[in-house]
């Protein structure tokens, strides 16, 4: 028999250990790890104000994908179709920028209806993957691994058959011209970078302000996952999900449209891969879905 009796349930805990029970822990933990690994391999030179930067960037990108990731899993369901359909949305957004939407008749250059298109059809399909997750019951792990083959399958043909190549060069650097793609891809907190040159370092060899600010995927991301914590933490739709993700059959049995639930992640994370593509900022040459990552 265990020596714990009923009283010990009441006995209260420190904020220490009410910090070690928290789930976060450990993968924060993880996280500064690596962070001073990578420190010490890099001689600090990571951590300089263009490496501070270009590092962020690079996770602040991974972190909005993560944000819906998590939202999917947390609700029990998986998507192994990220990276197909970044390349996928990235193709559609590079290829009417180039040659236009003539159904509508939209014209080359016009960073928004780019945008608005190719969300329109990331948002399709996560609809389209939900629908089949839920009305057929098969796994989202096998409906998704066929979406993964079908959209890189449909990238590769429309590069080859519209563009004659899998590179889409000649783009202009959008955010010069448009304010919309300034702000998905221009620059953000500047005031870090002013303040770190005002106390004597963010220098380049002639003396001058090196980095101007942080890319702005940095602040999306941020806000994105505010709004995501809020959602699981501090809605009915968060409590939905967690429900679902815990016990789909006790969730249903008391209340929970755990269909409606499983869907809305799938088409969040849809939402989200989608405008990580968007973000870098309209780049001048897009390279096909080989290349495979957000740029």
């Amino acid at each position: 028999m265990s020596d714990r009796s009923e009283a010990d349930r009441l006995v209260r805990e420190s904020g220490l250990q009410r910090l070690l029970r928290r789930p976060e822990v450990g993968a924060f933990s993880v996280m500064l790890v690596i962070v001073v690994a990578l420190a010490i391999a890099s001689d600090f030179k990571a951590f300089n104000p263009l490496g501070l930067k270009n590092n962020i960037a690079i996770v602040a990108q991974y972190g909005i994908i993560a944000t819906g990731a998590a939202a999917l899993m947390i609700a029990g369901e998986f998507d192994l179709s990220i990276g197909s359909m970044i390349g996928f949305t990235g193709m559609i957004m590079a290829m009417v920028l180039k040659y236009g939407f003539l159904p509508l008749g939209i014209p080359p250059g016009l960073p928004v209806a780019a945008f608005l298109i190719a969300l329109t059809a990331a948002l399709f399909l996560g609809w389209v993957i939900g629908t089949i997750v839920v009305r057929s019951g098969l796994s989202s792990f096998i409906v998704t691994l066929a979406f993964l083959f079908f959209l890189r399958g449909a990238t590769e043909a429309s590069y080859r058959l519209i563009n004659q190549s899998t590179q889409i060069s000649g783009l202009q650097d959008f955010k010069e011209t448009s304010w919309f793609a300034n702000i998905l891809g221009g620059e953000v907190f500047g005031w870090f970078y002013d303040a770190w040159f005002m106390l004597g370092g963010n220098l380049n060899r002639r003396g001058e302000q090196w980095v101007t600010g942080f890319d702005a995927r940095f602040l999306w991301w941020l806000v994105i996952a505010g709004v995501a914590w809020f959602v699981l933490s501090r809605t009915q739709l968060g409590n939905w999900i967690y429900a679902t993700g815990d016990d789909k059959n006790a969730a249903r049995a008391n209340g929970v449209p755990t269909n409606k639930v499983e869907d809305r992640p799938v088409h969040v994370h849809r939402l989200l891969r989608h405008h990580v593509r968007r973000l870098p900022g309209v780049r001048h040459q897009h390279r096909g879905r080989r290349q495979g990552q957000p740029a």
